[in-house]
């Protein structure tokens, strides 16, 4: 967020507009500023909040990482309108492998390999240290643990050594069972990987998929706002994981504070995780600057 003339308070209230449900037309027309400037600063605030996350969640220590997809829609309408659009065009979805309750492991892209990219990620950033992995029923998550927590057994033999999944790597996955009106009949929970967790279940990760819909006009069901290119779709995501991360306190997070002249100490998920100590402001994050560190 470097080399902008633009106050970092104006800046902040076209993003807001944007995160609030609005659109890139409608914060034009709210703040003054130009479409596609809006759309460039979007831009430049999910690679800054990427960025960020990246630096400040090099060693996560989690036991429990809860992982789930959901389905949205990139378009942008180039052919006369009396052309049917394709099968499958445009389709998009995210995966994102947050902590049980406590999500600051976003990983959201767009393409075949996405699943992968985010549990590659939440591996790395916990230093591949063994996990309790949950999810929902997809059989293809058991494969991706898999190749990435691998790891080459030596014996003293010749050959190539094998490579073995640590004990202490477990997947269990909840499905649900539904009749054909969509009512759930039962839940089925099995063990892809190692034994049983206790509590599974992919709630709060859930949660987090329900918020993203109900905050980001793009990703409402049934809307006409949905974005039109892969760009702007990554954009809104990261930067509403940044502010649901660091940003927006959550109620289920407070702590009692009986001694004080507040009730309640406001507490965000990277508060909880020990990555910061305070609750950040959309002026903070925009004004925060990149170290570098010479090689």
């Amino acid at each position: 967020m470097y080399r902008l003339h633009t106050p970092a308070s104006e800046v902040a209230q076209a993003l807001l507009i944007v995160m609030r449900r609005g659109s890139l037309r409608a914060a034009e027309e709210i703040t003054g500023h130009k479409y596609e400037t809006i759309g460039e600063w979007l831009r430049l605030a999910s690679e800054h909040a990427e960025a960020l996350t990246a630096i400040l969640t090099q060693d996560l220590h989690l036991s429990t990482v809860e992982i789930d997809e959901f389905w949205s829609f990139v378009y942008k309408k180039t052919e006369p309108p009396t052309k049917l659009m394709p099968v499958n065009a445009g389709d998009a979805s995210c995966k994102i492998a947050p902590a049980a309750s406590l999500p600051p492991v976003p990983a959201v892209r767009i393409g075949d390999d996405l699943i992968e990219r985010a549990i590659s990620l939440a591996v790395a950033r916990t230093q591949g240290r063994p996990l309790n992995w949950c999810s929902d029923g997809w059989r293809g998550y058991a494969a991706i643990l898999t190749r990435a927590y691998r790891q080459p057994v030596r014996s003293g033999q010749r050959g190539r050594p094998p490579l073995v999944v640590p004990p202490d790597v477990r997947l269990t996955q909840a499905i649900k069972h539904r009749d054909e009106h969509g009512k759930l009949l039962s839940v089925e929970i099995r063990a892809a990987l190692g034994e049983v967790i206790t509590q599974p279940g992919t709630v709060h990760v859930e949660r987090a998929n329900g918020a993203l819909r109900d905050r980001l006009n793009a990703l409402t069901r049934k809307t006409h706002a949905f974005a039109k290119r892969d760009v702007t779709f990554d954009a809104l995501i990261h930067l509403q994981l940044f502010e649901h991360n660091w940003i927006r306190p959550h109620h289920a997070l407070r702590l009692p504070m009986p001694a004080e002249s507040r009730r309640y100490q406001p507490r965000t998920p990277a508060m909880v995780l020990g990555l910061t100590n305070h609750l950040w402001s959309w002026i903070a994050f925009l004004t925060t600057s990149l170290y570098t560190t010479p090689k």
